[in-house]
């Protein structure tokens, strides 16, 4: 069941990109190896980001763990309010909040519960995103995870 919500929270992070001139709006892939990720894994998953200032839009593709191809989209505001995701049935609700210029939190709900947290960062050098989330579960305690992005 976790590894459904994944592909989310790389969505969700994807948007520390905060710009559309910032040098975070891109294309990212996700690095298997130096993650921490429950498993089984997704296969392969890609975010492309364009952003501006107060809005950004994501879209992630990959392959799941069975081979099939996903797609998830996400166009959201900074600031804390509810928007939608598309295309997913773990979680239909996302909230933003900015945090630097470098880095946003974000909480990812589902039929207005919340069932993850987490943080996305930038590297200084801008080649790596880092995502850090927790799921929540009502059946036991949050799992924590970390996926990393190399900028492409």
């Amino acid at each position: 069941m976790i590894v459904r919500f994944i592909p989310i929270a790389t969505v969700i992070a994807a948007l520390a990109a905060f710009g559309a001139d910032d040098s975070f709006t891109g294309t990212w892939k996700l690095n298997l190896q130096q993650s921490k990720l429950p498993r089984p894994a997704p296969r392969s998953e890609t975010a492309r980001i364009e952003a501006d200032a107060k809005s950004i839009r994501i879209h992630l593709q990959g392959v799941d763990d069975e081979g099939n191809e996903f797609s998830l989209k996400i166009s959201a505001d900074f600031g804390g309010r509810d928007f939608g995701v598309l295309n997913s049935s773990k979680v239909d609700t996302v909230r933003l909040d900015r945090r630097n210029n470098r880095s946003i939190s974000f909480e990812a709900l589902q039929s207005g519960i919340s069932v993850m947290t987490g943080t996305g960062s930038i590297s200084r050098d801008a080649k790596t995103l880092k995502v850090e989330f927790s799921v929540l579960r009502l059946d036991g305690p949050e799992a924590k995870y970390v996926a990393l992005f190399a900028r492409q």
